[in-house]
């Protein structure tokens, strides 16, 4: 069932249709994935819909959804998830940035650009490179001072880390040089919320989380890749790899500093 995280901001989590158990364990991503709803007076935003099967919960979406304008916030293409059935469903305005639109044109007919606001007052970063090789966006709620993110940032038992390959000198360059500075823009953010789609919500010292994510000190790779959070793109789990970036980062400094569903994760 849905909770409320902060006045107007629900969450829930429903099982992902294309979630294999060899996606799950050391590096990879749990079944169970998160969706995000927010709710103004005359309107509802939501995050990356995943609607599950079960009929309970689509009631209490359609109950809290009142007949209200809905909109849809996409992070990233992989995250389309239930976009064209809520669309259907509701007759919701799907938005993503430009590269999600080139990839769906029909479905997603709002452009997000990057600091323009969206509905709810909501603020767009983007682009942002993930390890899918897809330009994702990430989205401040300033009333709820919550970020929600797609594929970049996953919440392991470690805490929140970047999830990004390093096994290759061209990888982490582009690290260093892309990722690094699209991440850094986070920081200055009041942030007491992180939404993250795989793993829990952190509702606790979220900024210094981030803050600890996005600024590894010298040496501590693990903020950037660990056995808890090393995937190679499109999820597919690589545990010998995982092993020998892991290996290799250890002298590594950073110095600078249902056919509801789309196939993602």
């Amino acid at each position: 069932m849905p909770w409320e995280l902060a006045s107007g901001l629900w969450c829930w989590t429903a099982p992902h249709p294309d979630w294999r158990p060899d996606r799950g364990g050391v590096g990879g991503w749990d079944r169970n994935v998160g969706s995000w709803l927010l709710e103004e007076d005359d309107r509802v935003v939501l995050i990356d819909p995943l609607l599950p099967d079960d009929h309970s919960l689509l009631r209490r979406l359609d109950e809290r959804i009142g007949g209200r304008t809905v909109d849809v916030l996409i992070t990233c293409t992989g995250h389309l998830r239930s976009a064209e059935a809520v669309h259907e469903r509701y007759g919701a305005t799907v938005w993503g940035n430009a590269k999600t639109r080139e990839d769906v044109e029909q479905l997603v007919t709002g452009l997000i650009v990057d600091g323009v606001s969206l509905p709810a007052g909501i603020i767009p970063y983007t682009p942002i490179p993930n390890d899918a090789e897809e330009d994702e966006t990430a989205f401040w709620l300033p009333p709820q001072h919550a970020l929600a993110v797609g594929d970049i940032l996953i919440h392991t038992p470690e805490g929140l880390r970047i999830w990004w390959t390093q096994n290759t000198d061209a990888l982490r360059e582009e690290y260093r040089k892309r990722v690094q500075p699209a991440l850094r823009r986070l920081r200055e953010l009041p942030v007491e919320l992180i939404l993250v789609p795989h793993g829990a919500p952190i509702t606790t010292n979220a900024r210094q989380a981030l803050q600890q994510a996005l600024e590894p000190t010298p040496g501590s790779a693990r903020n950037l890749l660990n056995a808890q959070s090393f995937v190679s793109p499109r999820g597919a789990i690589n545990k010998q790899a995982c092993a020998q970036t892991l290996a290799s980062l250890t002298a590594l400094t950073v110095t600078e500093s249902h056919p509801l569903h789309q196939v993602g994760r």
